[in-house]
């Protein structure tokens, strides 16, 4: 057993108070106002900010690798408008540079997804930030990548589909057809298998969301109109000008994933890119996460991506849980990651000061009760 002493633990309120947080085989054991048991061995935070791992869940973080070019570009199959029966972990390369990015900025859950370039992608995956296989580092399913607007409609010159029309009709009849697949699987002469189709199905039983990239507002309102025609659940992706549509993303009971938030913009749908959309959105009841959406923004810079948003009218509190419970909650895995909180994986990271400044570098960041990046001791066990 492990003691964090001596630190300003975030509460899941989203304030800080000190506490005594105690990690066993990989979980968090307690967290309170406790003693430390005998036997256990103690680390002395020494008046750090214990905050949760970060989370960020829309990435290629190991499907465009960094410094290796076009060897490195596994994430777009551009030989098809649709390709549901995809699968990023057949693509992940663990040995990438940007895992280690991410320890050393405090992110230890990704979300890896196929690119944009289809207008349905395939399948994502959540990860760890540590490990050297693949198989290894899974904490679960993510969802379907999905595609609107400028890049699925711009990717296969000559090739449907061209049009904003064809990309949601592709998308449509993806989604038609699954479902008749599944209503004939109980036939007494059953369809041949399609795997594009059976990867749908979780998408069109509500057991993952259809993760959407969509910038404009009239692409966001195509999307809506999919979702309540499929009743999908729905997590709009990029999303820049999804607070000019709060109002029909709350009554839908969709969910945005804002980001980057800074850098060029570098398409005609993203002119509305507007760094205070984030507070606007959770204050018009929409959940909210952060993203790099790496490479897009390297993913060392998610904690950069929370503290513009705090500069442009976002709490402190609310901030760092766009970037922890917040996108844990949509990829339903907040019963492992997202919160320090007994029963969760102990994914925690020591900082030297107040989350979001750039001066506040992690002295330590532990996945699952392993060191994985830092050079924090445990004292030897109490007697």
């Amino acid at each position: 057993m492990l003691a964090i002493i001596n630190a300003k633990v975030a509460t899941p309120a989203g304030d800080f108070s000190r506490h005594v947080v105690l990690v066993e085989n990989g979980k968090i054991l307690e967290v309170g106002d406790i003693r430390v048991p005998a036997g256990a061995a103690v680390l002395d935070s020494h008046d750090g900010y214990l905050v949760p791992g970060l989370v960020d869940i829309h990435t290629q973080v190991g499907l465009r690798e960094e410094g290796l070019g076009a060897e490195g570009m596994d994430h777009n199959e551009a030989t098809a408008a649709a390709t549901p029966q995809l699968r990023a972990i057949d693509g992940i390369n663990p040995e990438d540079l940007a895992f280690a990015d991410a320890l050393a900025a405090g992110v230890t859950t990704v979300a890896c997804a196929p690119g944009s370039g289809n207008v349905l992608g395939g399948q994502g995956v959540v990860l760890r930030t540590a490990g050297q296989a693949i198989d290894d580092m899974i904490i679960g399913p993510w969802g379907m990548k999905a595609a609107l607007g400028e890049e699925p409609k711009s990717g296969r010159p000559g090739q449907s589909p061209a049009t904003r029309m064809a990309t949601a009709a592709v998308l449509r009849e993806q989604l038609a057809k699954a479902r008749e697949y599944e209503n004939k699987r109980g036939d007494e002469k059953p369809p041949d298998r399609h795997l594009g189709y059976e990867a749908l199905l979780p998408v069109l039983n509500r057991e993952v969301p259809l993760w959407v990239q969509a910038n404009r507002a009239d692409d966001i309102l195509t999307a809506l109109r999919l979702a309540r025609e499929f009743q999908v659940r729905l997590v709009i992706l990029q999303a820049a000008e999804a607070h000019r549509v709060a109002d029909r993303l709350r009554e839908a009971g969709a969910a945005c994933v804002l980001g980057p938030l800074s850098g060029f913009r570098y398409r005609v749908e993203q002119r509305g890119l507007d760094p205070a959309a984030p507070a606007r959105l959770l204050e018009a009841g929409v959940p909210v996460a952060l993203s790099t959406g790496h490479p897009a923004t390297g993913i060392g810079a998610l904690p950069v991506m929370a503290g513009l948003a705090i500069r442009f009218g976002l709490s402190e509190a609310e901030a760092l849980k766009c970037v922890t419970l917040y996108p844990a909650q949509m990829a339903s895995l907040q019963h492992r990651v997202g919160s320090i909180a007994p029963g969760l994986d102990a994914n925690l990271v020591l900082l030297r000061g107040r989350p979001f400044y750039l001066h506040s570098t992690p002295n330590m960041v532990m996945i699952e009760g392993k060191i994985a990046y830092g050079q924090c001791q445990a004292d030897p066990p109490l007697a």
